[in-house]
């Protein structure tokens, strides 16, 4: 059923010396109070800036500030920052999501610059380690003329380390809690290597009936404990080539216990693996990424009938893989005009697959894989008129092919961004820009219960801001004020006998 609604978030802020936002979507304030000195950012513009002189509200949170948390993996550590909303499975146990001033499909995740998203809006951040971190810089906002699709609400970037600091460390806690981790560079190559162990947590959720409301004698998640580890290396071939590769397996088992019984009702036991590899060529404002991300997840449950218990009686998993190039080339025309173009090329691929154990129910077995590219290209010229007023004009054309059905999108996202230097330290900035999501190939043609629908629409929305920016020594004040119009949002609907997913337009 199709509905008819458009989405408005306007945000407004009054500036006090420390402020913490927790960024439901229902508000739209932002005020940050940064104990940092003024950064240079990349991510906003993908050119060197002061924090100041970028017209966009960012946050660089630096390898110190990330240490300072006491956590040993990114996803840890990035869920405390302020105005990003952090969602996770229970206890944190990986396929954890952040959402950007409130919008959850519209918060693009990168290492490097390399896209961390699958289909399902889920990554794995838990599979990176604190210690491979230099820096991670966060642009609120729509950022669809740099980065495409999924940015309606923001980017998230997280810049790796060239080098690795030598260094050892190991911690033991309750609950069987166990962590180590090394990191080590000689020469040309930087490895890393992280275990984690964690033990068993009861009642990780409150008691729920089938229908997800609170029952005194309804069922409840537990956690039976799992370990994770992580191998990250990184090779630079001289100063223009660089490549990088990470491995993570993670698997750890939960399920449900009966608030009445005090027995399991079913068990799920999940195995998750990363593999991401990476080459990178700088040269002269010449950038290329080329880069391979495969996730994959295998769930086993064991289910109980009265006091028997069926071993692996039912079998799901799923394959995501990305690869693709990306090449950008930054030209100064003269001393006040910078002209940026790129072209991205990329491929995204899903497997899924079921079956039970025949003893414990007779189905067929569901296999069925997708895949379809995605082409874009960009242009962003910075024309600064003189030393007080910089005007920021850009747009991307983005594009699909080869989808399974012959459904392919077209969106075309410009951006324009003025800035006004009032002293050094201070400045006043406007921008407005069109961004979009394009739906997931869930959303297309459909997983376990999910049926296909392929006459979805992406998400289109137009962003408005405008923001003030103060350094003044170890502290940068920023207000921001925006609103969002988005519409064709997708989402969840059902009807009597399947879920599907649809969108409101």
């Amino acid at each position: 059923m199709k509905k008819s609604i458009t989405k408005s978030l306007l945000l407004t802020t009054l500036l006090t010396s420390s402020v913490v936002w927790g960024g439901a979507p229902a508000f739209a304030e932002e005020s940050l109070n940064e104990y940092s000195i003024d950064e240079i950012v990349v991510t906003a513009t993908r050119t060197e800036k002061r924090d100041v002189d970028v017209p966009a509200t960012t946050e660089i949170i630096t390898s110190k500030r990330l240490e300072e948390t006491g956590a040993t993996t990114l996803e840890s550590a990035i869920k405390y920052t302020t105005g990003v909303v952090y969602k996770s499975e229970p206890i944190g146990e990986g396929s954890g999501e952040f959402l950007v001033r409130g919008k959850r499909r519209g918060t693009l995740v990168m290492v490097d610059g390399v896209p961390m998203n699958f289909r399902s809006g889920y990554y794995d951040l838990d599979s990176l380690s604190i210690a491979d971190v230099e820096k991670v810089e966060i642009v609120r906002g729509g950022g669809a003329v740099l980065y495409g699709s999924d940015t309606s609400g923001g980017v998230i970037n997280i810049i790796t380390k060239k080098k690795r600091t030598n260094s050892i460390s190991a911690a033991v806690g309750d609950n069987r809690v166990q962590k180590y981790q090394t990191s080590l560079q000689a020469g040309k190559l930087g490895i890393g290597a992280s275990w984690n162990k964690k033990g068993s947590v009861d009642k990780t959720s409150l008691a729920t009936d089938s229908k997800g409301g609170y029952a005194l004698n309804g069922k409840y998640f537990k956690f039976y404990g799992g370990e994770k580890t992580i191998i990250s290396t990184n090779y630079a071939f001289d100063k223009h080539w660089k490549m990088t590769f990470d491995y993570s397996d993670h698997d750890y088992s939960k399920g449900y216990m009966s608030e009445k019984t005090k027995l399991p009702t079913d068990r799920r036991f999940i195995e998750k693996e990363h593999n991401r590899f990476t080459l990178n060529y700088d040269n002269n404002g010449l950038k290329a990424n080329m880069f391979y991300h495969k996730g994959s997840s295998d769930s086993r449950y064991h289910y109980w009938k009265g006091t028997k218990l069926y071993s692996n009686s039912y079998f799901y998993g799923n394959d995501d893989v990305i690869k693709g190039i990306e090449i950008t080339k930054d030209i100064e025309l003269d001393s006040n005009n910078n002209l940026l173009v790129g072209a991205k090329a990329y491929n995204e691929k899903y497997n899924y697959y079921n079956f039970y154990d025949p003893s414990y129910k007779v189905a067929t077995p569901i296999n069925y894989a997708y895949d379809r590219n995605i082409y874009s290209v960009f242009a962003q010229l910075d024309h600064k008129f003189d030393n007080r007023h910089d005007v920021i004009i850009g747009a991307r054309e983005t594009w699909t092919g080869s989808s399974p059905d012959g459904t392919n999108y077209s969106e075309f996202t410009p951006q324009i961004q003025y800035s006004y230097k009032m002293t050094e330290d201070t400045s006043a900035y406007a921008s407005v820009g069109k961004s979009f999501t394009l739906p997931t190939m869930n959303d297309m043609y459909g997983q376990g219960n999910i049926i296909r629908n392929s006459d979805i629409r992406p998400e289109v929305g137009m962003h408005y801001e405008t923001g003030l920016k103060h350094i003044s020594g170890d502290h940068s004040w920023k207000l921001a004020l925006f609103k969002s119009d988005v519409k064709d949002f997708i989402t969840n609907s059902e009807n009597a006998q399947r879920p599907y997913f649809s969108y409101l337009h």
